[in-house]
């Protein structure tokens, strides 16, 4: 499996870190973790990622902003995947974000909804 990098974002740092921790125990890849959006937009500047797990709503800078970011070009190296989590998202909401092909993962996060769809994105990679 070639390496891999993986930001994950939350201003939860305990979520975000639960997170970096099982992805660190099952598969070769490097987790790192930002506390808000400012944090995450500077590594997003500063290094390239495979896969950016955002939260959706923090103070300061939310994953909204992030992704807007991403989108508009402000930020140069776009990660490969982006993912979205949030505790609070409504089902319209949810519906309008997989409409747009993002994958959502409500917390608290099942973990064996994480590992199936890394397992997804790192066999296709692999294959690509």
């Amino acid at each position: 499996m070639s390496f891999k990098k993986i930001l994950i974002v939350d201003d939860e740092f305990e979520i975000a870190e639960s997170i970096a921790e099982f992805i660190l125990e099952n598969y070769e890849i490097q987790a790192e973790v930002a506390r808000d959006g400012r944090e995450a937009k500077w590594k997003l500047e500063n290094t390239s990622y495979f896969l950016l797990l955002t939260d959706l709503k923090m103070s300061n800078f939310s994953g909204i902003n992030l992704i807007q970011d991403i989108q508009s070009g402000k930020i140069k190296q776009k990660p490969v995947h982006t993912w979205l989590m949030s505790g609070y998202v409504s089902k319209e909401q949810l519906s309008l974000l997989t409409s747009h092909n993002m994958t959502v993962f409500q917390k608290p996060i099942d973990f064996e909804f994480l590992k199936n769809k890394l397992d997804i994105i790192l066999q296709f990679q692999k294959s690509a």
